[in-house]
């Protein structure tokens, strides 16, 4: 008795072209999405490196060790406040507010001795480039008077009369060892001849 062969029949030469380019292309994608997750992680270490070092440094006003601080450069922001109800509609009048902050620039700071090469590498960067601006508010002071004028001298006495007239700078100062209970002279008197015979 004769056993039939079965022929074993395999993938044709376009069968397998065709199994090459699906997988170089499922290949390549995969490429493209790694590369992408490495960049992002990158741009994010790069940030987090610029925040952690810059953000203590506008927190004490000066670098770390340092006597030197930061001048800030003064700046407002406007803040308006609207109330809607469910349906979008405007519910009220508009509340706008005016605050005062310091705005602190640290790239300076941390570029101070650097190259212009150094410079242009860490700006090339992923998120390299990014020049952090921290805003610190001015906080009011709650015990302050509203009405109060903000010219006004800070160091005057708030018991003082507003209608008195100002003392003579050029004034000579009273000798504290005089006595206070002494008779006041009178400025107009003429002074006593000192050879008149008694």
């Amino acid at each position: 008795m004769k056993k039939s062969k079965k022929s074993l029949k395999g993938m044709t030469l376009v069968e397998m072209i065709i199994s090459i380019a699906i997988f170089a292309v499922m290949g390549g994608l995969l490429v493209l999405v790694g590369t992408h997750i490495d960049a992002t992680n990158r741009a994010t270490n790069v940030l987090k490196s610029k925040i952690s070092t810059e953000s203590p440094i506008a927190a004490n006003r000066r670098p770390d060790k340092s006597p030197v601080e930061l001048t800030p450069s003064d700046m407002t922001v406007d803040v308006s406040v609207t109330l809607t109800d469910e349906g979008g509609n405007q519910v009220g009048d508009v509340s706008s507010v005016t605050l005062e902050a310091e705005k602190y620039n640290t790239r300076d700071i941390i570029e101070d001795g650097l190259s212009d090469a150094d410079k242009t590498a860490i700006r090339n960067k992923p998120n390299g480039g990014l020049n952090f601006q921290f805003v610190k508010y001015k906080t009011a002071d709650p015990n302050a008077d509203p009405n109060a004028d903000p010219n006004a001298d800070p160091n005057a006495d708030p018991n003082a009369d507003p209608n008195a007239t100002p003392a003579d700078p050029n004034a000579t100062p009273a000798d504290p060892n005089a006595d206070p209970n002494a008779t006041p002279v009178d400025p107009n008197a003429n002074p006593a001849d000192s050879n008149s015979s008694t």
